[in-house]
C-alpha cells in the first residue's frame, strides 16, 4: 500500500497547484518562491492561470525581493487612492482601480499597458476629464462609474477596438457634442444615476449617434412607487432612440427598479407597463423589461449573476449543459470570449457535437501526450501547452493558425525537424502576440537557423544552448527580461561581444551532468548581460572529492564581480550524491564548512543564498 503524505512538499503536483490557486498572488511568491527547484517551477507555471493581486495599500506598491513577480500577474486589483507605478505589470490583462488617483489615470495607456483587455475604475464623483488617455487600442472591456459626455467621447476615441462599455450618466445633463463614430463597440450598458421626473431621454441622442454597430444595449433606471402611475403608459421606453441609431442592435434590456416596492401596488398597472413596452419595440430585436422583484428560476437571474456561476463551471461542460438551451444562454455562454476558459485535453479528437463552436472561446489549451488534434479548431487560444506533441501537431503552429498566441509551451522527448521549423518561427517574429515561451527538450543542442528581431518577447526557457545560439537569441529578443537554459561546454570564442540591456533574471541549470570547471565558458555568456540582477545557477557534483575541491572554490565570485555590477541576488543550487552522505563521505560538519565558505566569498553589495540537495546516484 502507498504510504499517505505527511509533509507539504510529499503532495503531488496537481494538488499544489489547487492550493496555491487560493493564496493572494503576492503572498504565494513570498511564501513559496525560491524554496526549491520544483516549487519554483510550479509557481512559474502560474503563467497558465490568472494570478490576481490586490494592492489595498501604499506598502504594496514597493515589491521588493522578487522581480520576476509582476510578469506573473494578470489581475491587478488596487485599492482606494494607492499611488502605484503601473509599469511594473505590464503584462496585466485586466486592471481595476478603486478611486484612482489622477496620477495613477495618467498612466493607462498603450506604452505602459500595451496588454490590457479590461478595465474596471470605479469612482465616488463624476469624472469629468480623462485627458490623458490617449492610446489604449489592446483594452475590449470597460467599466466606470458616473462620467460626463466630453469623457465618453475621449474614451471613445482613445479605445478604438473597444467591444463592451459600461457606464453611469445624469439623464439632467443637456451638453451636445459631435462624437466620431466607433464602429467596434458592440454592448453598452448605461445607469441612469437620478431620479428626475418626469423622464428625459435627450441625453441619449449624443451617446448612441457614434456607436451604430451596436448589437446589446441595456438600460438601469430607477423610479419611487409614487411615480408608478398611468402616466408611464406613455413613456416609448427609448424605442424611438434604438430605430434611429441602432439599426444592428440585437437585444435590448431595461432594467426598472421600483423604489420601495413593498408598498402596495395595483397590479394591473404593472402588467399594463410591461404590454406597453412590448407592444413599443419591434420584434427587429429581443427586447425584456425586468422589474425589481424575487427571482426564483435560473433564467430569471441578471446576466451579470449567470455569468459569475457560469465562470466556476469547466468549459467543456458549460457548453454541453447550457449551449442551444435558448438563444439568450447562447448568447451569454458565447459572451465567454472575454474570459479565459481552460480546456485540458487528454485524448484523440475529443471535439464532438458542439465542440468546433465551444473550442472557439478556448482561450487556455493543454495536450496531453501524444494527442492528435486539430489546432485550427482554437483559434483563439492565448496559452498553449504541449507536451511530447506529434510533428503534424507542431506543423500546425502557425501564426495564421494560432494568431493570439501569447504563452506557449512545448516539451518535447526527442529532437525532430518540425521543431527546428518551429524555432524559426518564433524568432522571426511571425507570432506578433507571443510573450513568453518554454522550447524544453534534454537531448540535443537548440537550432535557430533563420531569426529576424521579435520584440515582444519577455520569457524564455529552454535546455541546452551553446554561446553563438546564446549570441543569436539576445540578438532577436532585445527585451528579453528572463532567461533560463542549459549551458553547452565549449572553447568558441565569438569576435564582437554584443551587450544586451535589458535582461535581469538568467537561471543557469547544471544540474543533470557533471559540471567539469568551465567558468570560462560562463564568463562568456555573463559578459553579454551587464544589467543582470538575478542569477541562479544549478549545479551537480556527483564525481569529485568534494573536500578537497571546494577548499578551492571561489563560487563564481570572482566572474560576478567582474561581468554583473548590477547584480541584486545569487543564488546556488549544489547537488551532492546522496549515496556518498549514507557512506559517510559527507557529514554534518562537511556541509556547515561549504555553507561558511559560500558565505566569506559573497560579501559584496548582492544578496547570496546556497542551497544543498542530497539525490541518490
Amino acid at each position: 500500500m502507498d504510504s499517505i503524505p505527511t509533509k507539504f512538499e510529499e503532495l503531488p503536483n496537481e494538488i499544489l497547484i489547487d492550493l496555491f490557486q487560493y493564496f493572494d498572488a503576492r503572498n504565494l511568491f513570498q511564501i513559496f518562491y525560491n524554496l526549491n527547484y520544483r516549487l519554483n517551477t510550479l509557481i512559474q507555471y502560474f503563467r497558465h492561470l490568472n494570478l490576481t493581486f490586490y494592492m489595498e495599500s501604499f506598502i504594496d506598491n514597493q515589491i521588493s525581493g522578487n522581480y520576476l513577480f509582476p510578469f506573473y500577474i494578470r489581475t491587478l486589483i488596487v485599492g482606494r487612492a494607492i499611488n502605484i507605478n503601473l509599469d511594473r505589470f505590464s503584462n496585466i490583462h485586466y486592471l481595476k482601480l478603486e478611486c484612482p488617483l489622477k496620477r495613477v489615470l495618467a498612466q493607462l495607456n498603450s506604452n505602459e499597458l500595451p496588454y490590457l483587455q479590461q478595465l474596471t475604475i470605479s469612482h465616488i464623483d463624476t469624472l469629468t476629464t480623462v485627458d490623458e488617455w490617449k492610446s489604449l487600442p489592446s483594452l475590449h472591456i470597460l467599466k466606470v462609474s458616473r462620467i460626463t459626455l466630453l469623457v465618453y467621447k475621449t474614451i471613445l476615441k482613445a479605445c478604438p477596438n473597444l467591444i463592451s462599455f459600461e457606464l453611469s450618466i445624469f439623464s439632467s445633463d443637456k451638453s451636445k457634442l459631435n462624437i466620431e463614430p466607433h464602429i467596434n463597440l458592440k454592448r453598452l450598458v448605461i445607469d441612469i444615476g437620478d431620479l428626475i421626473w418626469p423622464w428625459s431621454d435627450h441625453s441619449f441622442d449624443s451617446y448612441l449617434s457614434c456607436v451604430p454597430n451596436l448589437e446589446k444595449f441595456h438600460v438601469y433606471r430607477s423610479i419611487f412607487i409614487s411615480k408608478v402611475t398611468e402616466s408611464l403608459l406613455e413613456y416609448d421606453w427609448l424605442a424611438s432612440k434604438i430605430t434611429r441609431y441602432l439599426l444592428s442592435l440585437h437585444r435590448f434590456n431595461f432594467y426598472f427598479k421600483i423604489i420601495q416596492s413593498h408598498i402596495y401596488m395595483k397590479s394591473d398597472i404593472l402588467c399594463q407597463i410591461k404590454e406597453k413596452f412590448l407592444n413599443s419595440h419591434t420584434d427587429r430585436y429581443q427586447s425584456r423589461l425586468t422589474t425589481n422583484k424575487y427571482k426564483s428560476r435560473l433564467e430569471d437571474l441578471p446576466n451579470e449573476l449567470l455569468t459569475d456561476i457560469f465562470k466556476q463551471l469547466d468549459a467543456q461542460n458549460l457548453f454541453r449543459s447550457f449551449y442551444n438551451l435558448n438563444k439568450r444562454l447562447n448568447q451569454l455562454v458565447q459572451a465567454f470570449n472575454y474570459l479565459q476558459l481552460t480546456f485540458h485535453m487528454n485524448q484523440s479528437n475529443v471535439l464532438k457535437t458542439n465542440g468546433e463552436i465551444y473550442s472557439f472561446y478556448v482561450h487556455t489549451l493543454i495536450v496531453d501526450p501524444w494527442i492528435n488534434f486539430n489546432l485550427i479548431h482554437f483559434p483563439n487560444v492565448r496559452h498553449l501547452t504541449l507536451n511530447s506533441p506529434f510533428p503534424k501537431v507542431i506543423e500546425q503552429l502557425k501564426a495564421n493558425v494560432v494568431p493570439y498566441l501569447e504563452h506557449l509551451s512545448v516539451f518535447y522527448t526527442y529532437n525532430m525537424y518540425e521543431i527546428n521549423l518551429l524555432h524559426n518561427e518564433i524568432f522571426s517574429n511571425r507570432f506578433p502576440n507571443l510573450i513568453s515561451c518554454e522550447l524544453l527538450e534534454n537531448q540535443t543542442l537548440m537550432t535557430i537557423q533563420k531569426s529576424t528581431q521579435s520584440p515582444l518577447i519577455r520569457i524564455l526557457k529552454t535546455k541546452f544552448i551553446n554561446l553563438s545560439i546564446y549570441e543569436r537569441i539576445l540578438s532577436v529578443c532585445p527585451n528579453l527580461y528572463f532567461l533560463k537554459f542549459s549551458m553547452h561546454s565549449s572553447n568558441e570564442l565569438l569576435p564582437n561581444v554584443q551587450l544586451h540591456k535589458n535582461l535581469k533574471y538568467m537561471i543557469v541549470d547544471q544540474s543533470e551532468t557533471d559540471w567539469f570547471d568551465d567558468e570560462f565558458t560562463l564568463s562568456e555568456f555573463l559578459a553579454r548581460v551587464p544589467n543582470l540582477e538575478q542569477l541562479v545557477f544549478h549545479r551537480r557534483n556527483y564525481s569529485r572529492n568534494i573536500i578537497q575541491y571546494f577548499e578551492q572554490y571561489d563560487w563564481l565570485a570572482s566572474v560576478i564581480n567582474f561581468h554583473l555590477p548590477f547584480i541584486r541576488k545569487l543564488k546556488f543550487h549544489l547537488y551532492l550524491s546522496s549515496d556518498e552522505n549514507v557512506n559517510g563521505v559527507i557529514d554534518k560538519n562537511i556541509l556547515t564548512k561549504i555553507q561558511s565558505d559560500f558565505t566569506n566569498v559573497h560579501k559584496g553589495h548582492y544578496k547570496a543564498q546556497l542551497e544543498i540537495h542530497l539525490k541518490p546516484l
